[in-house]
């Protein structure tokens, strides 16, 4: 379970099967569910799930074949990987510096960072980074890992800003990153690597295409829920103006 505040309301999370008491506080969200949770909103989404009990050749296997190149050609691009399962406030920093750059060149909304310093304070997130030979960050990855199960929360690269060249480059390193990110969660014996996301339209030109980045490592589309549950009061409020708001958003999509 996952506790943190935001804008004056207490958050209690519980990702994938994980199970325990409601705890004392505004709202309740159940992450990652496979099934709709009775009494709460609940928000369908589909994801991709990659079974790391699988041989890592099973695994490489299951990939598409540019997928399988990109990765040993990045193998020979003198990377330096980091995989840090208790990122300290240095390694938070540096992230939420990344992201940020990240975020302004797609447009995209800020980190939700007292989210992100929840998980870690619960021993719940993971911070992976590729670096250049020289020490430049190539790309970040963030997860949030409950019971054996990691699914991806960010990954970022500042791929717009970059020559042609150096996407490129960018591109294989990222591709890389998932592999070794994959490598060791299986390691540590974790059962799911999840991708965190797969777009279900067929509107949206940019997110078909980390669809097909995403399907190149193989595994499973699977349909999951997101779900809000208000608490107290003020909770039940929040949890009503959010969908409310969602709502209206997806009507003008």
């Amino acid at each position: 379970m996952i506790l943190y505040s935001k804008q004056r309301l207490t958050i209690a999370e519980f990702h994938f099967d994980e199970q325990g008491a409601p705890p004392d506080v505004d709202i309740i969200r159940y992450q990652s569910r496979p099934e709709r949770v009775p009494g709460t909103i609940c928000y369908p989404f589909s994801t991709i799930l990659i079974d790391l009990r699988e041989e890592p050749d099973t695994l490489l296997a299951q990939m598409s074949k540019t997928t399988r190149n990109e990765i040993r050609r990045a193998a020979k691009d003198d990377l330096l990987f980091e995989f840090n399962a208790q990122p300290d406030n240095r390694w938070i920093a540096g992230f939420f510096e990344f992201y940020r750059e990240f975020a302004q060149l797609k447009g995209l909304a800020e980190l939700n960072r007292e989210r992100l310093l929840g998980m870690r304070d619960c021993q719940a997130l993971v911070l992976t980074r590729i670096k250049s030979a020289d020490g430049t960050d190539l790309v970040w990855h963030c997860y949030v890992h409950v019971n054996g199960w990691a699914r991806l929360v960010h990954s970022a690269s500042l791929f717009r800003a970059t020559e042609k060249t150096q996407q490129a480059v960018l591109s294989r390193a990222n591709r890389h990153l998932h592999w070794l990110d994959m490598l060791r969660f299986r390691g540590q014996g974790f059962s799911i690597y999840d991708f965190g996301g797969w777009y279900a339209g067929q509107d949206d030109a940019e997110k078909l295409n980390i669809n097909r980045f995403k399907e190149g490592f193989g595994g499973r589309v699977a349909a999951q829920y997101n779900t809000d549950h208000g608490i107290t009061l003020k909770g039940a409020l929040a949890v009503r103006l959010r969908h409310a708001v969602g709502a209206i958003r997806g009507r003008k999509q």
